[in-house]
């Protein structure tokens, strides 16, 4: 077993790494943790096999010798709304019902509806809030805090920690232009076409003048309202996803110090 593996070609192409990758002689087994719902990854569960069947395969080979892979997805949150603790994914004809049979199984766990009569349950409550029940997850756990003291680990999490940083200065600056984007606009359009309205009573002539000045200042005013509550809900959302504080996320995000104290009064 490979505790984490990347799966990529040698022509440069998108990879994939996934936090475990185990394989015998008959299966393979691929793992990943999931905790973002608002990036649900059942393409990126397609492009998990796809790149797997591509590692298992040498040239010349057939096509035969593919190992039946299981991708499993281990997520914090219910994927489909159904809650079933597990879900289980094949390809099935629709007019007969029949199954490919293609090897390939697709496998989404779902932690929030733990059974803790079964082993994969307990598993499952652990995920969520670290507490052992069985002799499973007692086993888990030492295994986590071995984890924890290796230099390689160490290493994994610091490389681990540059991504989110990345990921989270990429998803925050993206949603913030968008989001002053949209809001300047509807908000400049409503004030501008409500200072108009008013300035027409007053005379049109007039009105067009005053009603564009005074719709454009409260257009600027209300978008930036409309961007600092927006942006409020991206500070809670990377909170809750990563399981941070605000203050860690806010300096990954590089804000200055005026706007970190207008948040942490809001955030209180």
């Amino acid at each position: 077993m490979i505790r984490q593996r990347k799966l990529q070609d040698d022509y440069g192409r998108h990879g994939v790494r996934m936090d475990i990758f185990a394989e015998n002689n008959e299966y393979l087994f691929g793992v990943e943790m999931h905790n973002d719902r608002y990036t649900f990854p059942v393409r990126r569960t397609r492009f998990y096999q796809a790149s797997a069947d591509m590692y298992l395969l040498e040239q010349g080979e057939d096509y035969d010798q593919l190992k039946d892979q299981y991708i499993i997805i281990i997520c914090t949150y219910d994927p489909f709304g159904h809650g079933k603790m597990i879900y289980r994914y094949e390809k099935v004809c629709r007019e007969t019902g029949e199954a490919l049979h293609d090897g390939v199984h697709c496998v989404y766990v779902n932690c929030t509806a733990a059974d803790n009569g079964t082993e994969i349950g307990a598993y499952c409550s652990y995920t969520m809030d670290g507490e052992t029940r069985d002799l499973f997850t007692e086993t888990v756990e030492r295994e986590v805090e071995k984890g924890r003291r290796s230099p390689e680990w160490k290493r994994d999490f610091m490389s681990l920690e540059i991504r989110i940083r990345e990921r989270i200065k990429e998803e925050v600056k993206a949603a913030v232009e968008e989001a002053a984007r949209k809001a300047a606009e509807e908000a400049a359009a409503q004030a501008e076409a409500e200072g108009l309205a008013r300035g027409m009573t007053e005379g049109l002539a007039k009105g067009k003048t005053e009603g564009r000045a005074e719709g454009r200042a409260e257009g600027r005013a209300e978008a930036e309202e409309d961007t600092k509550a927006k942006m409020l809900d991206i500070i809670r959302h990377l909170m809750k996803t990563l399981n941070t504080d605000a203050e860690t996320v806010m300096n990954n995000m590089g804000l200055p110090e005026e706007e970190k104290t207008y948040y942490r009064d809001k955030l209180v």
